[in-house]
């Protein structure tokens, strides 16, 4: 995790004109906070209903809902693996567990 902000590195396709941004690792695509912080957020608020310090309650809400509309669009009501499990493979599969794009 980093203390400071970090530039990011654009590059754009000669071909098709489009922008590619190389990301540190360990971080979802279009997220600011580290998989590693997202995932803390997640099994505080659901361990000990609270949200961890330093990042706004608002955007671990944001967290926190979309993973479970995710689980839930992959699995219904009933997931195999409990919101810890599920976010360990979407992570897996390479898909941003707690984007809001399903």
């Amino acid at each position: 995790m980093f203390k400071e902000g970090v530039w990011l590195k654009k590059y754009r396709c000669p071909i098709c004109g489009a922008i590619i941004k190389i990301r540190p690792k360990g971080y979802f695509p279009r997220f600011q906070s580290s998989i590693k912080t997202i995932l803390k957020s997640v099994l505080l608020k659901e361990s000990k209903d609270k949200w961890i310090e330093g990042v706004s309650r608002s955007r671990q809400m944001h967290w926190i809902r979309a993973l479970r509309r995710r689980v839930a669009a992959y699995w219904g009501n009933v997931c195999p693996y409990g919101l810890k499990g599920a976010f360990e493979y979407f992570v897996r599969i390479g898909v941003a567990a707690v984007s809001r794009a399903i």
